[in-house]
């Protein structure tokens, strides 16, 4: 797994303050419950925009719940969690989700982390 896209895309997450992205949508009402939470969850650190990318990605790559719940989690970098929550899974199930999560956090970095906010290129 990629841990520095999703590194890339947790600090995204708790800094963005940057211009929604481009070719995404925001989350609408009547997301999946996985979705309202981590929404909840995302939105006091980040912007609705970002959050909604983060949701759009997962719209277009994850179906499964448990799998998105997992997906959520790598975002905002609880890999301990999504690494137990893994361990649950079927060895087949786990085998597809893998390629499908490659997917999902390649989409993430084109996609979402245009949201990350422009350091500035000298400190003051």
């Amino acid at each position: 797994m990629r841990k520095e896209i999703l590194a890339i895309a947790a600090a995204a997450l708790f800094g963005t303050t940057a211009a929604f992205a481009q070719g995404t949508s925001p989350a609408t009402p009547g997301q999946p419950p996985v979705d309202d939470t981590y929404l909840a969850q995302c939105t006091p650190q980040a912007t609705k925009e970002f959050c909604g990318c983060i949701v759009s990605v997962a719209d277009l790559q994850i179906k499964d719940p448990t799998e998105r719940m997992i997906f959520y989690a790598y975002t905002v970098g609880e890999f301990d969690k999504a690494r137990e929550q893994r361990a649950v899974l079927p060895a087949e199930q786990n085998m597809k989700f893998n390629a499908v999560l490659q997917r999902a956090e390649a989409m993430v970095h084109d996609r979402c982390d245009k949201l990350r906010p422009q350091k500035d290129a000298a400190p003051k």
